[in-house]
């Protein structure tokens, strides 16, 4: 699906076009039904975040970004270079977005004309969890994030045991292995309160545009909906247990991160993620490391906290008849995935 043309007088009336290459569903059916009314919340080289009056965040990224839930991709890149700034006000609907015009200066405008429309939805039942390959592409994950993820990243307080020389050196990271010990924990007694309180432990823990924390959270949704029998006889399906992290995680963090985790919570992930579960369920090992690189490129340490999430859930889900367990006693320690 292609979104249709805007009139030539639309596109002409602003001092810049920039031009979208695809827009999330989600973002094109808020567009249509209800526009947009807000403000820019953040700019980078490669994204221009956006904030409407409700809290909702779009964000305008470059192609090398690509598609995610709350993503217009746009042509080109260097949108500090293009003179947007935070606090410009925005608007828009189906047809295109609006961003500043105060002052007698002209807008900058987005025309959706001709976007693809991308569906950010996983197919989740296409995932099989038991299949052959995906048991050795995680082998093969778990040795490429061994190999790759950050020092400072939370992975790497679940890759190796403690007598494996790492260190846990900031309050922050000690605190986070406290919340994710007792989120997993939680999580496997099917206990709700339990949850809110690892969830909401972790909620804008750590330094990040989207804090480690929430990206934590984030891949440990995305392990939940891959691994549906972690939560197995526990009395909790899924999405309640997704429901019960996303809010105790959304009065802690700030806008963007609240976005992202909304997605998860409806199983809705970037497009990174879609190709390290396509590679994982039946890629070549090439393809798995490839796929894993584009997770860990997100921020300085996001698509690694992300990934320790993600992984958390593969490893714990083969332990989970042991009684008195540590969670961090089997993650990422090597042993059988």
């Amino acid at each position: 699906m292609t979104v249709p043309p805007v009139p030539q007088q639309w596109r002409n009336s602003s001092r810049g076009v920039l031009q979208a290459v695809s827009i999330s569903r989600p973002v094109m059916a808020a567009l249509e039904r209800e526009g947009f009314a807000g403000s820019v919340l953040s700019v980078f080289a490669e994204a221009c975040n956006l904030v409407s009056d409700q809290g909702e965040v779009v964000a305008l990224v470059s192609q090398r970004v690509g598609n995610g839930p709350l993503n217009i991709v746009l042509e080109g890149d260097g949108f500090l270079s293009r003179g947007l700034e935070a606090g410009l006000p925005v608007e828009g609907d189906g047809r295109g977005i609006r961003i500043g015009g105060a002052l007698n200066s002209e807008p900058y405008r987005v025309s959706l004309a001709g976007a693809e429309v991308w569906e950010p939805r996983l197919e989740w039942d296409r995932l099989n969890a038991d299949r052959p390959e995906l048991k050795a592409n995680l082998a093969i994950l778990h040795d490429h994030l061994i190999a790759q993820a950050p020092a400072e990243s939370l992975a790497c307080l679940l890759i190796a045991s403690p007598a494996g020389g790492r260190s846990i050196e900031s309050t922050y990271r000690k605190a986070a292995q406290r919340a994710i010990e007792g989120l997993l924990a939680a999580l496997h007694e099917g206990d709700r309160q339990g949850i809110a309180a690892g969830a909401a432990a972790l909620a804008g823990l750590g330094p990040g545009l989207t804090p480690a924390g929430d990206d934590f959270l984030l891949g440990l949704m995305v392990g939940l909906r891959t691994w549906l029998q972690f939560l197995a006889g526990r009395g909790l399906s899924v999405e309640e247990a997704c429901q019960a992290i996303y809010e105790a995680a959304a009065g802690r963090t700030n806008l963007l991160s609240i976005a992202l985790l909304r997605s998860a919570r409806e199983g809705m992930f970037g497009e990174a993620w879609h190709d390290l579960l396509a590679a994982l369920r039946q890629g070549e090992a090439n393809e798995v490391r490839g796929a894993a690189d584009r997770v860990l490129g997100f921020g300085g340490t996001s698509g690694a906290d992300a990934l320790g999430g993600f992984l958390a859930i593969s490893k714990n889900e083969k332990k989970l008849d042991l009684k008195g367990y540590s969670p961090f006693d089997f993650v990422f320690t090597g042993g059988d995935l």
